[in-house]
């Protein structure tokens, strides 16, 4: 099953959201979750993800 995610941030705090993506693949997801895909927008503050769910 595909799911989207989809963030909308402040662009003042895009340093520590890069930290988080940083810390959450070094973790590794959730069983049974993986990103198929990606967009970030920088300049617009906007993350797209699809997520694939066993």
């Amino acid at each position: 099953m595909l799911l989207l995610g989809i963030k909308i941030f402040e662009l003042e705090n895009i340093s520590k959201l890069c930290e988080r993506w940083k810390q959450v693949e070094k973790e590794g997801y959730t069983n049974g979750l993986k990103v198929a895909n990606q967009l970030f927008d920088a300049g617009g503050g906007l993350v797209v993800t699809v997520y694939d769910v066993e």
